[in-house]
Formats: structure tokens, C-alpha cells, sequence
């Protein structure tokens, strides 16, 4: 991997990460979070409050742009934008990793908006 290609993939990350932990600052923290924009991979570890130790994961990811056209609100179809779709999802607690499969696992997830923006400037959707 070159230099630039390092440098964007670390700041992907890191942006990806903060937004992240702010969301789950309540649950935890995200201290590491790694993107792999080439091979469309992420792996970090989150530290949840109650549990002993670090929980290490991995996922493969899909992303979307669903055109406004696509969208219906009078029957609850998905909000025009971008989605992330997480695949091959590995996690280091038998019950998070079931959790995983059962909730998670190949269904499309809204990016929030200013997500989606800084997405848009970097190229990647």
C-alpha cells in the first residue's frame, strides 16, 4: 500500500471511528478501528462498559446509494441515500457474534447524513 493510499485509509478510519463513538458513548468506546477501503474490510476492537476485556471484531462491507427515485415513504421504504451492508461479520463473544447473524448480517443500514457527506468528498460513494 503506498503512502497516500495509507494516509486515506487512516483518516477514513479515524473519522469513521470518532462518529462511531459518538454514538455509543453510553455502551463504551471504539479505541481502534481499521478500514480497509480496497478490500472493502473493517476490523477494530470496542471496549463495552461491564465487560472484562476488549471485544475484537471484523466485516466485510457493501456500499449503496439509493437514488431518491427509489425511495416510497407512504409504504416505509428504505430513506433515499447511502447504505452500508455488513457481511462475514467475526466477533470475539459468542453472544455478540450470534446477535451478529441474527440482526445484523446482509441488512442495509442508513449512513447519517454528515457521515455521508465527508463519504462523498473522499470519493467513496
Amino acid at each position: 500500500m503506498g503512502f497516500f493510499t495509507s494516509v486515506y485509509h487512516n483518516t477514513v478510519s479515524f473519522g469513521a471511528r470518532v462518529a462511531i463513538n459518538r454514538k455509543i458513548a453510553r455502551y463504551g468506546k471504539m479505541p481502534q478501528l481499521h478500514v480497509n477501503l480496497t478490500d472493502r474490510h473493517v476490523e477494530g476492537e470496542i471496549v463495552l462498559k461491564g465487560e472484562n476485556g476488549p471485544i475484537h471484531f471484523s466485516a466485510d462491507y457493501a456500499l449503496q446509494e439509493l437514488p431518491a427515485a427509489a425511495t416510497n415513504p407512504e409504504v416505509g421504504a428504505a430513506p433515499a441515500g447511502p447504505l452500508v451492508t455488513l457481511s462475514n461479520i467475526q466477533l470475539s463473544r459468542e453472544w455478540m457474534q450470534r446477535i451478529a447473524e441474527d440482526l445484523v448480517a446482509g441488512k442495509a443500514w442508513p449512513i447519517p447524513a454528515d457521515a455521508a457527506r465527508a463519504m462523498r468528498l473522499l470519493g467513496m460513494l
